[in-house]
């Protein structure tokens, strides 16, 4: 938000000089030359150049900003923070805990023909989430350079302080948390067809990049999206399909974040991994079609995403996948509109309203392949405690109590079938107190 309001100090300065200088030249008009208008003249436009190359500052609802008064460059901070409650009725499904989920203080800045971002996570593992630089020369599209969300996921691309649950869906989990390396983006026929490419070191399912997995190739992703006019009775629809590929040559390491592949629950219980000493070796692409639509008060998601890799370990080589699905809907009771990026209260706490209320309800399920459970030798890819199959209903309730503030309250209980080891229904109540600049 740029405010090109010049600093009091300078209007103050500004009123105070520009009436003498005018009312001293009039006073003596009549003995005035070229020269001394040229003068004046002169120290006007000193004194105005002054006041434009001072800064203009902005505190609100969208955090710190510093920007030039000709609102061409500008830097802001915008602190977010998640601190989340979770319990089990079950002890055995995990501890009742109170978590620092993200700590995530957000620093960004435009300028003539670029903007940047820089995201880092002070919360648990302190890491960089966020590195990317945008160059902009034309209004055609923009280059995207570091460290940044790829194509694939949707409901992996909204900001984490939008989701309508507190934990992301299933399908998730089967996308790289993010990519590193390079991508364009486009808008076409007025924002209706907007379509991406990207080039990256390529990442592990629900995992961050950052090593080269495919030793020295690069994973290659796409995806385009379309959305009616304005004036279609679909308007508020998106229908998109992305997809990548690459040929990957890494082992899995349930040790590191980076290299490991796991797949957990809404109660962030893992129900899925794979054994120590299995390699990604092959081909692996992911294909993701999408699809949202938000109408006035009405909020739908659905998904879907299939993750195929080739694997071998020390005696077998086979192709794995696995696939996931949701769809999840949200109404707001309080009549706002709901949308990708969230619900603007019309009247916060401190307007003397209640806010928004905004209700939810989603399923969404994953299953992997046989293959991962039963090879020609005997052995199998997957780990001991590893489950097939997992499915989830949740209901979730959101109070927006401000722009910057929101409360959610999420229940959710996840199925296990198929084979691997036999595991009981879980059930969780998850809660986040949530501050978003």
């Amino acid at each position: 938000m740029h405010d090109s309001t010049r600093p009091l100090s300078g209007r103050f300065l500004y009123a105070a000089l520009l009436p003498a200088l005018l009312g001293g030249a009039a006073l003596n008009a009549q003995s005035s030359t070229p020269s001394a208008d040229d003068d004046l003249a002169a120290r006007v436009a000193a004194l105005e150049a002054r006041l434009d190359a001072q800064t203009v500052t902005t505190l609100g609802p969208k955090g710190l900003e510093v920007s030039t008064a000709d609102a061409r460059y500008s830097i802001r901070l915008r602190p977010r923070a998640q601190i989340d409650a979770h319990w089990f009725p079950d002890e055995e499904d995990g501890d009742d805990e109170v978590l620092l989920r993200r700590i995530r203080p957000v620093l960004e800045g435009e300028g003539p023909g670029f903007s940047w971002r820089l995201m880092p996570e002070l919360a648990n593992d302190v890491h960089l989430v966020d590195a990317w630089i945008d160059l902009q020369p034309w209004d055609a599209g923009l280059l995207r350079l570091g460290k940044f969300k790829g194509v694939l996921g949707l409901e992996r691309r909204q900001g984490f302080t939008d989701t309508l649950f507190i934990e992301r869906g299933l399908p998730s989990v089967l996308t790289p948390v993010r990519e590193l390396g390079a991508a364009w983006q486009q808008s076409l026929l007025h924002g209706q067809v907007s379509y991406a490419l990207g080039c990256y070191n390529g990442a592990m399912d629900d995992a961050e990049s950052s090593g080269n997995l495919s030793n020295g190739d690069f994973d290659l992703g796409a995806r385009v999206a379309w959305t009616p006019s304005e004036s279609s009775p679909l308007h508020g629809l998106e229908l998109g399909f992305a997809a990548s590929w690459g040929a990957e040559d890494a082992a899995i390491d349930n040790g590191d974040s980076e290299q490991r592949i796991r797949y957990r629950t809404s109660g962030r219980n893992t129900f899925f991994s794979y054994r120590d000493g299995v390699a990604l070796d092959g081909d692996r692409y992911r294909l993701n079609p999408q699809l949202a639509y938000y109408r006035g008060p009405l909020g739908l998601l659905a998904e879907y995403v299939r993750s195929s890799v080739e694997l071998q370990d020390a005696t077998h080589r086979d192709t794995v996948a696995a696939d996931a699905w949701t769809l999840q809907a949200g109404w707001v009771l309080t009549g706002e509109n709901a949308s990708f990026r969230g619900v603007q209260p019309r009247h916060g706490l401190a307007d003397g309203g209640w806010g928004a209320l905004e209700v939810a309800v989603r399923y969404h399920a994953l299953q992997v392949d046989d293959a991962a459970f039963v090879t020609a030798s005997g052995s199998t890819f997957a780990s001991a405690s590893a489950v097939q199959e997992a499915s989830s209903m949740g209901l979730g309730l959101n109070w927006y109590l401000s722009a910057n503030l929101r409360c959610s309250l999420n229940y959710e209980v996840t199925d296990f079938s198929g084979l691997g080891a036999a595991r009981a229904t879980e059930q969780a109540v998850l809660s986040r107190l949530q501050l978003n600049f």
